[in-house]
């Protein structure tokens, strides 16, 4: 079993790697014999994310470009799974300037697929988020909700879902999506809101959130994302697209969380002018998943004091 994990020294990507290595997905029938790490190290991807594995023999760490199509054509030609969480993530950075979000999010997809395509065996998962749906007022999103991405990071997320669905229909690629929650957990970079905030809580400085706060996000610890991106891979059908939900809270609540748990004020919390285009809230439906028989293993509260320490 030969794995390629594209953005594998990220946040998600080397939680995925991380398990993996480790025997986490045994139970699964995961047993890789080589593990190729293709990462272009900017500010999100640390080599330091990957100390657990790096000196295993099975791992192969190459730092590389996904958007560089030579690069990924030698590296899917040598594996039989590829996992792409390679991505620029941060919304406000896309705001400022969506042109790194356009060339890692689609051109770099759009470089895995054409690799595809004439080899049809190899499975790939294409790591993609909640954002895509937009921002619903009430109720969940399903798999087969409209996408109406709102910020540059979503549209170019959803506009490579799009693309990996024409490839599939088109030249039958062996692939499937996963649309996760917001993630959290060890090793996040400290531009999102939960390290930020914790940070802040920890040097008893303000926690500053947009607008007024209310804004709903679904959580999902790390590793119950990437447990789910593995049972998806390992017994989902070729073609579908799997919602992995979480816990809601607005930001207000994460917030108030967070201070509780270092026992400081919540006179902490400071609103500042809100972002361009900003989602008011996320909710997925996740009831697709559950026939494979993933569930969450892990609990909000309990994570986030965990975190903490």
């Amino acid at each position: 079993m030969k794995f390629l994990v594209t953005g594998g020294a990220g946040f998600i990507g080397s939680a995925f790697t991380k398990n993996l290595v480790q025997g986490n997905y045994l139970d699964l029938g995961f047993k890789p014999t080589s593990i190729q790490i293709l990462d272009l190290f900017t500010y999100a991807g640390k080599i330091h994310n990957l100390d657990p594995i790096v000196n295993d023999p099975r791992v192969n760490i190459i730092r590389g470009d996904i958007a560089n199509a030579e690069t990924v054509e030698n590296l899917v030609k040598q594996s039989d799974f590829i996992i792409n969480f390679a991505a620029e993530s941060h919304v406000d950075r896309s705001i400022e300037n969506a042109d790194n979000f356009v060339k890692s999010n689609f051109v770099g997809v759009n470089n895995i697929l054409n690799s595809l395509k004439t080899h049809p065996d190899k499975r790939f998962l294409q790591v993609s988020t909640d954002e895509v749906y937009g921002s619903l007022e009430t109720g969940s999103a399903t798999e087969d909700f409209n996408l109406l991405p709102n910020s540059p990071y979503a549209a170019t997320k959803a506009a490579a879902d799009l693309l990996v669905r024409s490839y599939i229909e088109t030249f039958r690629i062996n692939a499937i999506i996963t649309r996760s929650a917001n993630n959290f957990g060890p090793n996040q970079d400290p531009e999102k809101l939960i390290p930020k905030l914790i940070q802040r809580a920890l040097h008893n400085q303000d926690l500053e959130l947009y607008g007024d706060g209310n804004n709903v996000r679904e959580w999902v610890h790390v590793d119950d994302n990437c447990r789910g991106i593995s049972i998806c891979l390992a017994k989902g059908t070729a073609g579908e697209i799997y919602n992995i939900g979480g816990s809601p809270k607005s930001n207000n609540q994460m917030a108030k969380l967070i201070l509780e748990c270092v026992s400081k004020s919540k006179s902490k919390i400071v609103y500042i002018d809100d972002r361009k285009g900003h989602d008011f809230r996320y909710s997925l439906d996740d009831s697709k998943i559950t026939t494979l028989g993933y569930k969450r293993a892990t609990e909000i509260d309990q994570n986030i004091k965990d975190l903490i320490q």
